[in-house]
Formats: structure tokens, sequence, C-alpha cells
């Protein structure tokens, strides 16, 4: 669309959020249910706004709801000691059955890199290419792993970069470090498309690394 439209800025100018969104749009028409910045299940965080939130959650159709077990054992502990304790406990046991288990969804934590990046709007060599390769996947991977809940996920890459060759040989480099660093990952699954060359980047590519938690692994 940006092509068509001659666009002074590509896909590579995007925010990380715009991105996802665009992400999501796609897996949407693919007919699955798509959240977005959904807070992880195992996270009991204090306060809502400290828990960590994955940024795609799939589910099977687009009218399915997710249940979140932190919420509903916060409702069943409000409700403790007071006249309304078994109607509480009682909605949370009909909700659950209403509601798709987060171990039956698919968790995706999604980095976008670039290897020719905007810096205060002038394009040029992303000195920060290669940490950002393994370091920003390699958080996600531990977030996903660590949860305690999750069964299924994966860590998505979507890679800028001059050519598909880079791409492939990046990325085959990236998952023999994150390997190396004893995560638990795929060999990644790759697809790349050609793009209008506007900041050095002609190739994009959309990388997935399945990440195999430590109480579950049939994704």
């Amino acid at each position: 669309m940006l092509a068509r439209e001659q666009a002074a800025l590509g896909i590579d100018a995007m925010k990380e959020t715009e991105l996802h969104e665009i992400l999501a749009g796609g897996l949407a028409s693919e007919g699955f249910g798509v959240l977005r910045e959904v807070p992880y299940p195992g996270d009991d965080a204090p306060a809502e706004n400290d828990r960590d939130r994955c940024d795609l959650v799939l589910t099977p159709s687009p009218s399915d709801r997710l249940a979140d077990p932190v919420h509903a054992a916060r409702r069943i502990r409000a409700a403790e000691g007071t006249l309304f304790a078994p109607l509480a406990a009682g909605i949370e046991a009909r909700a659950v059955q209403d509601e798709i288990d987060p171990a039956d969804a698919v968790w995706l934590e999604v980095k976008v890199i670039a290897q020719h990046a905007y810096r205060r709007g002038v394009p040029g060599p992303n000195r920060s290419y290669s940490s950002e390769l393994v370091d920003g996947p390699a958080g996600d991977i531990a977030k996903l792993e660590c949860d305690g809940v999750i069964r299924l996920a994966a860590a998505v890459v979507v890679l800028f970069t001059e050519s598909e060759q880079i791409a492939l040989h990046d990325i085959d480099a990236m998952a023999h470090r994150l390997i190396d660093r004893d995560l638990p990952v795929g060999v990644p699954a790759t697809e790349s498309r050609p793009m209008t060359d506007r900041a050095g980047n002609a190739t994009v590519t959309a990388a997935v690394l399945r990440v195999r938690c430590g109480h579950g692994d049939r994704f």
C-alpha cells in the first residue's frame, strides 16, 4: 500500500506497535481470535499495571474469551469472609467453562529489528543491530518459558535487511546464539518478501521460533 502511494517512508519506519497491528490484522483474516497486550497468566504482580503483557495471543475463534486466572483468584479472595463468597466461587467456575484456558492459546512475543534504522527521522546503519537481534528475542523467550501457565508460545522476529540472504544468515546465527544461552527454542520458520528500499532495507523477513515451555510442548 505504501509503495502504491509512493510514500516517503516505508514499513521499516513504523513503530513496533504499529507493526503489531498489521500482524494482528493478518492473523485475524485467517480466522484466529487475536488479542493484544494480554497480561501473562502466571504473573500475579500486586498491581494490575505491573503485570507483564504479551504482544499477541491467538485463540481458535474470534468469539473466544480468554480466561485470566489471576483476575479470577483475586475476585474470589475479595469475596472471602463475606456473604458473597459462595456466589463468587460459583460465578468463576461457570466463567471458566465458557472461556479459553490460557494454556490452550498461542502466546506470541514480537520484536522488530532493522539493519538500517531511523534515528530522529534519519535512516542509517543500525549500530545496535547485532545485539538487538539476540538480546530482544532472548528476553521474550525467557518470559514465555518461565510463566508457568503458558504451554504454546513463540518468539516472532520481523527483520528488515538489505537482502534475503543477509536475513537468513543473521536469523540462523541468532538462533544458534539463543541456543548457546540454553534458551528452549526450535529451528526458525522464515518467510521473506521484497520491499521498496527507502532506508537501505530491501527485504522484510518474518522468523518464528517455537518456545518449548517447561511443563508442556505440543505447539
